[in-house]
């Protein structure tokens, strides 16, 4: 019987331990991830897909070469976002990252709507392109949905005051 309570109480002694460093694992991926998301590369390209990728995909030109798979250096610099979810993604599909903390941190579900006509262009040519990146806006839109909004404010918790805005500044 002593034997027993010593092999569970190790037991549980060590699915505590493997709980803290998954969550110690979690924390630096995503230190890691908020820090690639603020990196130069990924913030212009964030940028560039929020203000001007919509007007330059109205350019046939510009759907034609990317059909061919010839992407000029703007359209081209939209994957560096677009991989970042790709990569977010894939962590999320192995289970390595709760979905929960991604719908709540980065823009997935609005990078992907305006990549989306992008991506259906690239698809012709590859099908499984940016599925990953998908995954993740199916889980966020399926969680707003869910939620009822995009806002990750707790429902039913106490908010701050803030002060009237004085409309004559």
């Amino acid at each position: 019987m002593a034997t027993l309570v010593v092999v569970a109480v190790g037991s549980f002694a060590a699915l505590r331990q493997i709980r803290d460093i998954r969550r110690g694992t979690t924390v630096e991926i995503i230190l890691r991830l908020f820090e690639q998301w603020q990196s130069p590369r990924v913030r212009d390209s964030f940028t560039f897909v929020r203000n001007e990728l919509a007007a330059k995909l109205d350019d046939p030109v510009v759907r034609a070469a990317i059909l061919e798979g010839a992407l000029d250096a703007e359209v081209d610099s939209a994957f560096a976002v677009a991989n970042f979810f790709e990569g977010v993604g894939d962590l999320v599909s192995k289970g390595l990252l709760d979905h929960e903390l991604i719908v709540d941190s980065f823009p997935t579900l609005f990078v992907w709507e305006s990549c989306a006509p992008l991506i259906a262009q690239l698809r012709v040519r590859h099908p499984y392109a940016l599925e990953l990146f998908e995954y993740v806006a199916v889980l966020q839109r399926d969680h707003n949905a869910k939620r009822g909004s995009a806002v990750a404010y707790p429902k039913g918790a106490a908010r701050m005051p803030l002060p009237p805005v004085d409309d004559d500044r």
